[in-house]
């Protein structure tokens, strides 16, 4: 028991304490040196319920005493929590058994919280006041303890030899580590090898020029070995000295941002070293992005192109023809369009150009547009269509003509068995000539006409194509319910060129197998079969044109695959079948979805 302070006027206080002997003298020394009297009655176990309550003005417990929340709130008298721990860690049951929380190092105050709970009625409401705001500002405390522990932000605190002190769970998670194993290391340690001297170097610069604040970019260490990016705004600590006591520090992720912007600068390296005219379009038609070789070519700098519209090169059907490419292209099944299109530069030269227009993957708004220079593949379009005509009227009518003579000639002369064979000979040369004039008009067809698209079944198209073919005794094995969009009579020309190409090296009872496999959208075609193959040498040149192995071949019935395909922008390799024979694989091929 002890009595301290003795003003006049004034009744002691009965205080009981329960709590060590060591902390009691503490409590002894600070309630002289203040006012107020208070009679301290020290007991070393908490009460018994049972017992009743002791005639005291206020109870106080410290946190070495082992106490039930339901014995705590059954107390009439007020209790005070003298702590060594931090009353935010308290649990809340035990905080809303209490009337007040002291910690050790505020024992001046636990003397406040005395008179004040042991006040008369009269002073309480006074004192009631005060205990609001201190409780007002107590839960002001948490939230702010709970918005930096929320924070998607990483927050840390740096002391002024760079050791963590503090550090929210965000900025945990960012490093990979629990926060137990980040608090108290020094800061260096979540740096790879030379960063951190690089970035204490740019804060020193800061500081040196009077900044209090500075934002620097900085690649952190992951626990796993990774390296994240990162900006990270710094702000000093001041001491109540004025020196420097720290950092207080807010760190983001830019890790995925820095990649993006890596990849759209090595994107607009890229585009600026292609030689073609590269451009995105919006879906109104206006451009939104011209490489250095788009103004090259048209003319129009970039501050002049990005704020028009396909008006400014193209004009009435090819204006049309560009935009309904862009709806094509952003359409859902369509991944690359093509259309031909002539552009009038700034300087009024008139240039035929292929488009090819392919959606961007990050959005469906807008479009890129490659622009090719084809004016010289016009002029070859050019002569090739003169010459056909020159094919088609000068040599068809004259051919036509002997055809007809030598299927009458045996009708109306009498000829002998050598003649015969001579005038056997002269048809089928006749005819030859007639099928080499067809392809060639057919090869030259596919270099010119437009390419219109439709939904295909490829199982239907293959059965027509084949049902057009003399196939004597060949057999054909389908596998696949595919659709696909193409040129119908196109693709129709295109199988029945490969069925002939079977047949004809293969034999009359070869086995052609047409077959897809499909993988993230894209359909792989393949047309096998069992005849002797192709050698390698062979594979190398058959697609080109006038190249035949057989007498009776024009050598364009490949070369016109091959335009079919390049139409299409499909690819095709040959390989050997499984069988033994040739397979010629198509890739590039687009599938239709259907309900």
């Amino acid at each position: 028991m002890g009595d301290t302070n003795t003003a006049s006027g004034e009744s002691p206080i009965d205080v009981r304490y329960i709590g060590t002997k060591q902390t009691l003298e503490r409590l002894q020394e600070v309630a002289q040196s203040g006012p107020g009297k208070f009679q301290i009655t020290h007991e070393s176990s908490p009460p018994d319920p049972l017992a009743g309550e002791p005639d005291t003005d206020c109870l106080v417990l410290t946190d070495d005493v082992q106490i039930d929340v339901s014995v705590l709130r059954s107390i009439q008298t007020p209790v005070i929590l003298y702590t060594r721990a931090d009353p935010m860690e308290l649990d809340d049951p035990i905080l809303s058994a209490v009337e007040s929380v002291v910690t050790y190092d505020k024992a001046e105050r636990l003397f406040q919280s005395i008179r004040r709970l042991s006040a008369p009625p009269s002073n309480q409401q006074n004192d009631s006041l005060s205990q609001t705001v201190v409780d007002t500002h107590h839960g002001r405390y948490r939230l702010f303890e709970e918005l930096i522990e929320r924070a998607q932000d990483g927050l840390f605190v740096l002391d002024a030899g760079g050791y963590v002190v503090f550090l929210n769970q965000s900025f945990a998670d960012l490093l990979g580590y629990e926060k137990e194993e980040v608090l108290d290391i020094h800061v260096s340690e979540v740096f790879p090898p030379g960063e951190f001297e690089t970035v204490q170097e740019h804060v020193m610069d800061h500081l040196e020029a009077g900044n209090e604040q500075a934002m620097v970019e900085a690649v952190l260490e992951h626990k796993d070995g990774s390296h994240l990016d990162i900006v990270v705004n710094l702000t000093v600590r001041e001491k109540q000295d004025q020196t420097y006591g720290g950092i207080l520090g807010v760190a983001r992720d830019v890790t995925a941002q820095r990649k993006r912007i890596d990849e759209l600068e090595r994107n607009e390296t890229l585009m600026q070293a292609i030689g073609d005219p590269v451009c995105t379009l919006d879906r109104n038609g206006y451009f939104q992005y011209v490489n250095d070789a788009f103004q090259t070519v048209t003319g129009y700098e970039t501050e002049i192109a990005t704020e028009a519209s396909i008006d400014l090169l193209f004009d009435g059907e090819d204006a049309s023809t560009l935009q309904n490419g862009i709806e094509n292209a952003q359409a859902a099944d369509e991944s690359v369009t093509t259309v031909e299109v002539t552009a009038q530069t700034k300087d009024g030269e008139m240039t035929p150009l292929e488009c090819r227009l392919t959606t961007l993957p990050t959005s469906e708004d807008h479009v890129v547009a490659v622009f090719y220079d084809i004016t010289q593949h016009k002029e070859r379009e050019n002569r090739l269509s003169k010459f056909a005509s020159v094919v088609s009227h000068d040599l068809r009518n004259p051919m036509d003509v002997a055809l007809g003579r030598a299927e009458m000639l045996p009708e109306i002369a009498d000829v002998d068995e050598t003649t015969e064979r001579h005038l056997h000979d002269i048809y089928a040369s006749l005819k030859r000539m007639e099928r080499l004039i067809q392809d060639v008009l057919t090869l030259t067809r596919q270099r010119e006409e437009c390419l219109n698209l439709s939904v295909v079944p490829l199982d239907e198209a293959v059965s027509e194509a084949w049902a057009n073919v003399a196939t004597e005794n060949a057999t054909l094995a389908v596998e696949t319910d595919c659709t696909i969009k193409a040129h119908e009579s196109r693709l129709s020309r295109l199988f029945e060129n490969l069925f002939r190409n079977a047949i004809q090296h293969g034999g009359e009872d070869v086995t052609v197998t047409v077959e897809t496999t499909k993988q993230d959208g894209e359909i792989t075609l393949c047309i096998a079969d069992d005849g002797p193959g192709i050698t390698d040498e062979d594979k190398t040149q058959i697609f080109e044109d006038g190249f035949t192995t057989t007498k009776e071949g024009t050598g364009l019935g490949l070369a016109i695959v091959k335009e079919i395909m390049r139409a299409h922008d499909w690819e095709m390799t040959v390989t050997d079948s499984d069988d033994g024979g040739a397979e010629f694989k198509i890739t590039g091929v687009r599938a239709v979805k259907t309900d």
